[in-house]
């Protein structure tokens, strides 16, 4: 697997997540479950 391919594939989630929810804050999804991206994933 290709070093960044985590990144590659977390990156545009957490982007689709902020968009959706313009309150959020990236520096509070640290602490956020899988589910909270699970509706993200139709994207990959």
């Amino acid at each position: 697997m290709p070093r960044w391919l985590g990144y590659s594939l977390g990156y545009p989630r957490v982007r689709g997540y902020l968009n959706a929810y313009h309150d959020a804050r990236a520096s509070r999804l640290a602490n956020a479950g899988a589910e909270d991206f699970r509706r993200f994933l139709g994207e990959i």
